[in-house]
Order: structure tokens, then sequence, then C-alpha cells
């Protein structure tokens, strides 16, 4: 363990010793414990290297890695030391809830609505609170959306955001988040007056949506053939998906349910059920 990696990231970055007060990037510095950084997406915009990056903290930001061909090529190392980029923060940790919208729907059964997050019966949360699911949507006109899933082990359900398109421009102009949906909950109306899911379970506990996968590549036709066919790469899939614009995508969604844990599942032994979604965006 003394020779063990993870120590690297409490010492200057290798290409910055000359300069203390150059650290690594950790949630509240190199000797405390903080928010973990959680899933990335790439950018699937031709000629672009780069990738979104959310954390457990409920803030996101888009990395650009830049010049990479000529960095590799260039290298007298077998990998480079670092790469330049850029990053620009889409949303800190701040309260979100004026760039909500609900559109009638996420009211909890308390009489809340889901403008808030509560992860526990007495926290009225403002922010996004741990951001687990988060997914990149390529769409027409180059547009990108993110599509976020909270994993915040809420009482009243979990939930399931669209963002309007991302931009980071210096325009004073914030990203507006769509409700999509919310489950589970010990507290959801369903789990208070004991409506059990079928022979699955029959309690309230929590869900968790997941990222999305864009099916809408795949389902594409022209003259009624599709237009993919399964020799072609993830870079045409990717492609074909980026020229559909947002509101005529299919997105294929993942509810897991820790709370369906009966049936097959009990007999197999598996951690918990859950189900397929399929979700069309109808943004405004």
């Amino acid at each position: 363990y003394e020779y063990d990696g993870s120590w690297d990231w409490q010492l200057p970055p290798p290409t910055l010793s000359d300069n203390p007060d150059m650290q690594y990037w950790t949630a509240v510095g190199p000797d405390e414990g903080g928010c973990k950084m959680a899933h990335n997406s790439p950018d699937p915009r031709p000629g672009i290297t780069g990738f979104v990056q959310g954390s457990t903290c409920g803030y996101f930001g888009h990395y650009y890695v830049e010049d990479v061909a000529n960095t590799l090529s260039t290298s007298i190392e077998w990998f480079p030391q670092k790469f330049e980029g850029k990053y620009f923060v889409y949303q800190g940790e701040r309260d979100v809830t004026g760039q909500i919208e609900l559109g009638g729907k996420g009211l909890y059964a308390d009489g809340n609505n889901a403008t808030h997050n509560f992860s526990d019966d007495k926290t009225k949360y403002d922010t996004f609170r741990d951001i687990d699911g988060l997914e990149v949507i390529a769409a027409a006109d180059g547009l990108l959306y993110a599509v976020i899933a909270e994993n915040s082990m809420s009482n009243y359900g979990e939930r399931l955001f669209i963002t309007s398109p991302l931009e980071h421009h210096l325009d004073n102009f914030n990203l507006t988040y769509y409700f999509v949906a919310m489950s589970g909950g010990d507290h959801n109306s369903r789990g208070d007056v004991g409506i059990p899911p079928g022979t699955n379970g029959g309690s309230g506990r929590t869900h968790q949506f997941t990222a999305p996968f864009d099916l809408s590549g795949l389902l594409k036709k022209m003259d009624g053939e599709f237009v993919l066919t399964a020799h072609d790469s993830g870079l045409e899939r990717r492609m074909a998906d980026a020229s559909i614009v947002i509101d005529e995508k299919q997105l294929l969604l993942g509810l897991q349910a820790s709370n369906l844990d009966q049936g097959i599942i009990s007999v197999f032994r598996a951690g918990q059920g859950g189900q397929w979604l399929a979700y069309c965006p109808d943004l405004p």
C-alpha cells in the first residue's frame, strides 16, 4: 500500500511540482473527505474531444481537451504528461428552484413539489442532490441536452430532469431544468397507503433512474428502411442520433427499484428489480 497510486493525488501534479499552489482537483482539498465526481458523458460532436461530468454535490460542467492529436504525436514519452484544456461550469451547487419547470406535475405526497429535494423528512434542499445518472444527448442543429438523475435517498421520490440546450456563453442566462419524472421513496403516495406493485414487493423504498440510451439513431428510417445496419460503427450511430431533433427522439431509461425484490428477483437472489421505460421528450 506504500506504493499505491492513490497517494499520488495528495501530491502536486508532476508537471507542476514547482508551483505548490497547484493541486489535483478534489472535493475539499487533498486531506478531507467530500463529494465524488460521478458519471462522465462524452461530447459526441465531430471535431471535439470533451465530456460532461457531474458530482454527488449537485454540480456539473463541461471539460474540453484541446489539441489532442498534436499532443499525442509530438510527445517524447509513451503518453503525454498533460493535455491542455478548459472547464466550464453549467450548474454550481446553488439554488436551482427558479430554473425548474414542473409542467404541472411533480407533486409530493405531503403537498410540497419537486422544485425541492427532500433527502430526509425535515431537510428541504434547493440544490440538486447527488447527481448520479448523467447523459449528454446530441440532437439536430448541433444542440446538446443533458438528462440528470438524482440518487439522494429521497423519501418522496428521486427526480429526473432534462435540460434546455447546453451552453456556457457569458450571457447571464441559466439553464432550464424540465421535470421528467420521479419514482420511489418511503413517503410517496403509493408507499404511504400500502399499494404493492403486483407481487414484486410491498413497500415504498428507494428508486433510482439511470442515465438514458438514445434509441433514435437505431430507429431512424428513410424510405421505409432503417438507416443503420448491424455492421455500422458506433460513430455512425452517434451521427444518426445527432440528426434528430430532441422532440422526435426516443430515449431508453432504466429504473432501479429496491422494493421490487420478490418473485423472480428473490428466487435468483438478484439485488433488486426495476423497469425499462421509453421517454419521448416534448420540450417547450
